[in-house]
Protein backbone atom coordinates (compact mmCIF):
# COMPACT_ATOMS: atom_id res chain seq x y z
CA UNK A 1 0.00 0.00 0.00
CA UNK A 2 1.24 3.47 -0.93
CA UNK A 3 2.44 5.94 1.70
CA UNK A 4 0.50 9.23 1.92
CA UNK A 5 1.05 12.68 3.43
CA UNK A 6 -2.54 13.28 4.59
CA UNK A 7 -4.95 10.70 5.99
CA UNK A 8 -8.61 11.68 6.27
CA UNK A 9 -10.80 9.47 8.44
CA UNK A 10 -14.51 9.06 8.77
CA UNK A 11 -15.34 8.46 12.45
CA UNK A 12 -18.50 6.39 13.05
CA UNK A 13 -18.05 2.85 11.76
CA UNK A 14 -14.42 3.57 10.92
CA UNK A 15 -12.77 4.42 14.24
CA UNK A 16 -15.61 3.94 16.72
CA UNK A 17 -19.11 2.56 17.11
CA UNK A 18 -20.94 4.77 19.57
CA UNK A 19 -18.75 4.58 22.69
CA UNK A 20 -16.61 1.64 21.60
CA UNK A 21 -13.25 2.15 19.91
CA UNK A 22 -12.68 -0.32 17.08
CA UNK A 23 -9.65 -2.54 17.51
CA UNK A 24 -6.53 -1.12 15.90
CA UNK A 25 -7.77 2.47 15.63
CA UNK A 26 -5.67 3.95 18.43
CA UNK A 27 -2.50 2.17 17.31
CA UNK A 28 -2.91 3.16 13.66
CA UNK A 29 -3.46 6.82 14.48
CA UNK A 30 -0.45 6.76 16.81
CA UNK A 31 1.66 5.26 14.01
CA UNK A 32 0.61 8.03 11.61
CA UNK A 33 1.33 10.77 14.13
CA UNK A 34 4.77 9.32 14.81
CA UNK A 35 5.33 9.51 11.04
CA UNK A 36 4.42 13.24 11.09
CA UNK A 37 1.42 12.70 8.81
CA UNK A 38 -1.39 15.22 8.55
CA UNK A 39 -4.53 13.67 10.04
CA UNK A 40 -8.06 14.98 9.54
CA UNK A 41 -11.42 13.61 10.62
CA UNK A 42 -14.41 14.23 8.34
CA UNK A 43 -17.68 13.10 9.86
CA UNK A 44 -21.27 13.34 8.70
CA UNK A 45 -22.70 13.20 12.20
CA UNK A 46 -25.15 16.04 12.82
CA UNK A 47 -25.10 15.38 16.57
CA UNK A 48 -21.87 17.00 17.66
CA UNK A 49 -19.83 20.17 17.38
CA UNK A 50 -16.07 19.89 16.92
CA UNK A 51 -15.57 20.57 20.62
CA UNK A 52 -18.07 17.86 21.62
CA UNK A 53 -16.45 15.30 19.31
CA UNK A 54 -12.97 16.15 20.54
CA UNK A 55 -14.04 15.62 24.13
CA UNK A 56 -15.80 12.34 23.33
CA UNK A 57 -12.96 10.83 21.31
CA UNK A 58 -10.25 11.88 23.74
CA UNK A 59 -12.27 10.36 26.58
CA UNK A 60 -12.34 7.08 24.62
CA UNK A 61 -8.57 7.22 24.17
CA UNK A 62 -8.61 8.37 20.53
CA UNK A 63 -6.43 11.48 20.59
CA UNK A 64 -7.65 14.25 18.30
CA UNK A 65 -7.38 18.01 18.16
CA UNK A 66 -10.45 20.15 17.57
CA UNK A 67 -8.85 21.83 14.53
CA UNK A 68 -8.52 18.41 12.84
CA UNK A 69 -12.28 17.74 12.77
CA UNK A 70 -14.61 18.68 9.91
CA UNK A 71 -18.38 18.31 10.41
CA UNK A 72 -21.54 19.34 8.53
CA UNK A 73 -21.44 22.51 10.66
CA UNK A 74 -18.46 23.61 8.56
CA UNK A 75 -20.39 22.77 5.40
CA UNK A 76 -23.43 24.73 6.61
CA UNK A 77 -21.24 27.73 7.39
CA UNK A 78 -19.82 27.67 3.84
CA UNK A 79 -23.31 27.24 2.35
CA UNK A 80 -24.78 30.17 4.28
CA UNK A 81 -21.85 32.43 3.33
CA UNK A 82 -22.60 31.77 -0.33
CA UNK A 83 -26.26 32.77 -0.05
CA UNK A 84 -26.92 36.17 -1.58
CA UNK A 85 -29.78 37.18 0.72
CA UNK A 86 -30.25 37.58 4.48
CA UNK A 87 -31.13 34.24 6.02
CA UNK A 88 -33.22 33.14 8.99
CA UNK A 89 -32.93 29.47 9.85
CA UNK A 90 -35.13 27.03 11.74
CA UNK A 91 -32.78 24.40 13.12
CA UNK A 92 -34.21 20.92 13.66
CA UNK A 93 -30.88 19.84 15.09
CA UNK A 94 -29.07 19.32 18.38
CA UNK A 95 -29.33 22.49 20.52
CA UNK A 96 -25.53 22.73 20.84
CA UNK A 97 -25.23 22.72 17.06
CA UNK A 98 -27.66 25.66 17.00
CA UNK A 99 -25.48 27.44 19.57
CA UNK A 100 -22.36 26.85 17.48
CA UNK A 101 -24.01 28.27 14.35
CA UNK A 102 -25.17 31.31 16.33
CA UNK A 103 -21.56 31.77 17.48
CA UNK A 104 -20.56 31.74 13.80
CA UNK A 105 -22.91 34.67 13.24
CA UNK A 106 -26.07 33.07 11.83
CA UNK A 107 -29.68 33.91 12.71
CA UNK A 108 -30.93 30.46 13.72
CA UNK A 109 -33.78 29.38 15.99
CA UNK A 110 -34.09 25.91 17.49
CA UNK A 111 -37.23 24.04 16.45
CA UNK A 112 -38.42 23.81 20.07
CA UNK A 113 -38.65 27.62 19.98
CA UNK A 114 -40.53 27.69 16.66
CA UNK A 115 -42.28 31.01 16.02
CA UNK A 116 -45.38 30.53 13.87
CA UNK A 117 -45.43 34.20 12.89
CA UNK A 118 -41.89 34.20 11.52
CA UNK A 119 -40.99 33.35 7.95
CA UNK A 120 -37.79 31.32 7.89
CA UNK A 121 -35.68 31.19 4.74
CA UNK A 122 -34.23 27.76 5.54
CA UNK A 123 -35.01 24.66 7.57
CA UNK A 124 -31.78 22.94 8.65
CA UNK A 125 -32.43 19.28 9.48
CA UNK A 126 -30.11 16.93 11.30
CA UNK A 127 -30.92 13.78 13.25
CA UNK A 128 -30.74 14.05 17.03
CA UNK A 129 -32.05 11.65 19.63
CA UNK A 130 -34.55 13.98 21.35
CA UNK A 131 -36.28 15.05 18.14
CA UNK A 132 -40.07 15.24 18.56
CA UNK A 133 -43.07 15.01 16.27
CA UNK A 134 -43.97 18.64 16.96
CA UNK A 135 -40.54 19.74 15.76
CA UNK A 136 -41.06 17.87 12.50
CA UNK A 137 -44.43 19.61 12.13
CA UNK A 138 -42.78 23.00 12.72
CA UNK A 139 -40.37 22.23 9.91
CA UNK A 140 -43.15 21.24 7.54
CA UNK A 141 -45.10 24.42 8.25
CA UNK A 142 -41.99 26.49 7.55
CA UNK A 143 -41.41 24.67 4.27
CA UNK A 144 -45.03 25.27 3.30
CA UNK A 145 -44.38 29.00 3.75
CA UNK A 146 -41.43 28.94 1.37
CA UNK A 147 -38.41 27.90 3.42
CA UNK A 148 -35.72 25.83 1.71
CA UNK A 149 -34.87 22.42 3.16
CA UNK A 150 -31.21 21.75 4.02
CA UNK A 151 -30.25 18.29 5.27
CA UNK A 152 -26.99 18.03 7.19
CA UNK A 153 -26.10 14.59 5.82
CA UNK A 154 -27.62 12.17 3.29
CA UNK A 155 -27.10 9.02 5.37
CA UNK A 156 -30.27 6.95 5.77
CA UNK A 157 -29.02 5.24 8.92
CA UNK A 158 -26.07 5.15 11.28
CA UNK A 159 -24.48 1.91 12.58
CA UNK A 160 -24.39 1.40 16.34
CA UNK A 161 -23.30 -1.49 18.56
CA UNK A 162 -26.80 -2.98 18.64
CA UNK A 163 -27.68 -2.45 14.98
CA UNK A 164 -28.56 0.88 13.39
CA UNK A 165 -30.56 4.07 13.97
CA UNK A 166 -32.41 6.41 11.60
CA UNK A 167 -30.25 9.25 10.26
CA UNK A 168 -30.90 12.62 8.65
CA UNK A 169 -31.38 11.36 5.10
CA UNK A 170 -34.37 9.27 6.14
CA UNK A 171 -35.90 12.19 8.04
CA UNK A 172 -35.36 14.46 5.04
CA UNK A 173 -37.28 11.94 2.94
CA UNK A 174 -40.39 12.64 5.02
CA UNK A 175 -40.34 16.29 3.98
CA UNK A 176 -39.56 15.44 0.36
CA UNK A 177 -42.63 13.17 0.28
CA UNK A 178 -44.82 15.86 1.85
CA UNK A 179 -43.67 18.79 -0.27
CA UNK A 180 -42.61 17.15 -3.52
CA UNK A 181 -39.43 19.24 -3.33
CA UNK A 182 -35.93 17.78 -3.24
CA UNK A 183 -33.77 18.70 -0.25
CA UNK A 184 -30.32 20.24 -0.53
CA UNK A 185 -27.79 18.05 1.27
CA UNK A 186 -24.69 19.80 2.66
CA UNK A 187 -22.66 17.01 4.32
CA UNK A 188 -20.42 14.39 2.68
CA UNK A 189 -20.05 13.97 -0.28
CA UNK A 190 -21.27 17.41 -1.38
CA UNK A 191 -19.33 20.43 -2.63
CA UNK A 192 -19.66 22.25 0.70
CA UNK A 193 -18.10 19.42 2.69
CA UNK A 194 -15.40 18.99 0.05
CA UNK A 195 -14.60 22.70 0.34
CA UNK A 196 -14.40 22.44 4.14
CA UNK A 197 -11.86 19.63 3.79
CA UNK A 198 -9.82 21.32 1.05
CA UNK A 199 -9.46 24.42 3.23
CA UNK A 200 -7.53 22.32 5.77
CA UNK A 201 -5.28 20.30 3.45
CA UNK A 202 -1.53 20.93 3.58
CA UNK A 203 -0.67 18.60 0.68
CA UNK A 204 -1.89 17.98 -2.90
CA UNK A 205 -4.94 15.76 -3.29
CA UNK A 206 -2.76 13.13 -4.97
CA UNK A 207 -0.97 12.71 -1.63
CA UNK A 208 -4.20 12.24 0.36
CA UNK A 209 -6.05 9.07 1.36
CA UNK A 210 -9.70 9.03 2.46
CA UNK A 211 -10.61 6.18 4.84
CA UNK A 212 -14.23 5.33 5.63
CA UNK A 213 -17.01 2.75 5.77
CA UNK A 214 -19.57 4.25 3.37
CA UNK A 215 -19.40 3.73 -0.41
CA UNK A 216 -22.07 6.43 -0.81
CA UNK A 217 -20.36 9.26 1.08
CA UNK A 218 -16.74 8.49 1.98
CA UNK A 219 -15.62 6.61 -1.13
CA UNK A 220 -17.62 8.82 -3.46
CA UNK A 221 -16.27 12.03 -1.99
CA UNK A 222 -12.69 10.82 -2.04
CA UNK A 223 -13.02 9.89 -5.72
CA UNK A 224 -14.69 13.18 -6.65
CA UNK A 225 -11.92 15.12 -4.92
CA UNK A 226 -9.22 13.15 -6.73
CA UNK A 227 -7.96 11.21 -3.71
CA UNK A 228 -7.21 7.55 -3.27
CA UNK A 229 -9.76 5.81 -1.05
CA UNK A 230 -9.75 3.00 1.49
CA UNK A 231 -12.98 1.16 2.28
CA UNK A 232 -13.51 -0.53 5.65
CA UNK A 233 -16.20 -3.17 6.18
CA UNK A 234 -16.56 -2.32 9.87
CA UNK A 235 -19.53 0.07 9.61
CA UNK A 236 -22.57 0.06 7.33
CA UNK A 237 -21.28 -2.83 5.21
CA UNK A 238 -23.37 -5.41 7.11
CA UNK A 239 -26.53 -3.59 5.97
CA UNK A 240 -25.53 -3.26 2.31
CA UNK A 241 -26.79 -5.46 -0.50
CA UNK A 242 -24.14 -7.91 -1.74
CA UNK A 243 -24.80 -6.59 -5.25
CA UNK A 244 -23.39 -3.15 -4.39
CA UNK A 245 -20.00 -2.64 -6.03
CA UNK A 246 -17.43 -0.92 -3.83
CA UNK A 247 -15.25 1.41 -5.91
CA UNK A 248 -12.18 2.04 -3.74
CA UNK A 249 -8.41 2.01 -4.13
CA UNK A 250 -8.07 -0.36 -1.16
CA UNK A 251 -10.45 -2.44 0.94
CA UNK A 252 -9.95 -4.08 4.35
CA UNK A 253 -12.26 -5.72 6.90
CA UNK A 254 -11.42 -3.23 9.69
CA UNK A 255 -8.81 -0.63 10.55
CA UNK A 256 -6.61 -3.17 12.33
CA UNK A 257 -5.90 -4.84 8.97
CA UNK A 258 -4.49 -1.73 7.27
CA UNK A 259 -0.77 -2.34 6.70
CA UNK A 260 1.66 0.20 8.08
CA UNK A 261 3.54 2.05 5.35
CA UNK A 262 6.92 0.89 6.66
CA UNK A 263 5.65 -2.63 7.45
CA UNK A 264 6.48 -2.05 11.12
CA UNK A 265 3.27 -3.65 12.37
Amino acid sequence: MKDYSTYIFDIDGTLVKQNKVLEGAIDYLKHLREGKKQILFATNTPLYTQAMLTKKLNRLGVYVEEKEIITPIDAANIYFKQEKKPITVLGIIHPKVVTKLIDLGWDITHSKDFNKTRNYTHVLLGMYTKLTYLELVAGLQSLDRGAKLLVMNPDLFCPIKTGRIIDSGSLGGIYEKCTGEEATVIGKPTYWMQKAIEDKLRYPLSQCLFIGDSPFTDMRMGREMGMDTLFLKSGINEFLSPSIQIDATYSFPTIKYIPYANNSR
